[in-house]
């Protein structure tokens, strides 16, 4: 997403006479984006109408169903391989039938 400065600077352009192949060569981007701005009338909103950023909601970690046996079983077996830990953390899988 382009910030307020590239398309106040597009206004700037529009207002000059600058062609919009010139205009999208001077910001750095593709002829259809800068269409796509003009059509859309993002020229003309004001700057308080800027959306606020938008966040992506946490989907958690494909460990998460093994946390409790992740913390568990090195507390219990301090020398607990790595290696030893995947293969109960699968076995675990096994018995439930939560293949993936």
């Amino acid at each position: 997403m382009y910030g307020w400065d590239t398309l106040v600077l597009l206004k700037h352009y529009l207002e000059s006479g600058l062609s919009k192949t010139a205009i999208a060569r001077q910001l750095g981007v593709s002829r259809r984006v800068t269409y796509h701005w003009i059509t859309t009338g993002q020229l003309n909103r004001e700057v308080s109408e800027t959306a606020a950023p938008r966040h992506r909601a946490s989907r958690g970690t494909k460990l998460e169903r093994y946390q409790a046996l992740i913390e568990e079983r090195p507390a219990t077996y301090p020398a607990l391989s790595a290696v030893r830990l995947l293969n109960e953390c699968r076995a675990a899988d096994w018995e439930t039938g939560a293949l993936s």
